[in-house]
């Protein structure tokens, strides 16, 4: 999603925390709990896309005049300490295909028999790595209500949110790096807004968020998720399941308006 704006140094109520605490680390506390206060405050990384779109028209079929039928929204959360991993993959892919590095390839134009080889990837991944976590909500776009179509941003925002939320809830502090290129969404700061108000208030969560749109050109985390979303989305939208089939061994996965 675009528009959201991302959080500094400065802005005392969303980063400050944690500064504060690595302050109190490298100042008078002993080595053992500077670790500890460092341990606590290192954010998680959340990367996030989706495959699919946000139109309504479905008297035709996708791709021929119409919509998709479906949208999946996607992210992996990773320790900040292990966001190589997801690095590493990438690159063993490209590195298999002979892809040039310095071009993204998505998903989408990936065939089934790749798809099911980085699937497994991804599977061996998260078997090895307890702490990284790939899930998933889809939108059966057809079974939503009229009068929430005409508000892209709440279906949007309520489908991530609802998914994201029992994820983090427990985690001191998140960092949420979307595709700055994803579906465009009106009101810049809402998901990041509803989010904090969904953990702060509804489920007593002290997570702290910050939300910071990415471009995906140079950034292969944002590769890995935006695999991983059109995996799902194809199993759904043109019933091509193998990878999807795959990667359901370690996907948290959420299906909505079924």
């Amino acid at each position: 999603m675009a528009g959201e704006t991302s959080y500094h140094k400065h802005d005392a109520k969303h980063v400050a925390p944690r500064d504060h605490y690595l302050a109190r680390a490298n100042k008078k506390a002993s080595f053992t709990e500077a670790f500890f206060i460092c341990t606590e405050y290192m954010t998680t990384l959340i990367y996030q896309d989706e495959s699919g779109d946000l139109g309504w028209a479905f008297d035709n079929p996708n791709r021929h005049g119409g919509s998709s039928r479906y949208l999946t929204i996607a992210f992996v959360t990773v320790p900040d300490a292990k966001k190589q991993q997801l690095w590493r993959l990438v690159k063993r892919v490209y590195e298999k295909y002979k892809l040039n590095p310095k071009v993204e390839k998505k998903g989408s134009s990936y065939t089934d028999e790749h798809a099911m080889y980085i699937a497994g990837r991804m599977v061996d991944l998260v078997n090895r790595h307890e702490d990284i976590k790939i899930c998933a909500i889809t939108i059966k776009k057809e079974n939503v209500d009229d009068h929430i179509r005409t508000e892209e941003n709440i279906i949007y925002n309520y489908a991530l949110v609802r998914k994201i939320a029992p994820v983090i809830k427990d985690l001191p502090h998140v960092t949420i790096i979307p595709d700055k290129r994803t579906i465009k969404v009106r009101s810049g700061n809402s998901c990041a807004e509803y989010l904090r108000t969904k953990l702060w208030f509804e489920m007593q969560s002290k997570t702290q968020v910050d939300y910071i749109p990415t471009e995906s050109t140079d950034k292969p985390h944002l590769w890995f998720i935006d695999w991983v979303a059109n995996f799902i989305w194809r199993h759904y939208e043109d019933g091509r399941s193998d990878a999807y089939n795959r990667l359901s061994e370690i996907l948290d996965e959420t299906r909505l308006f079924f």
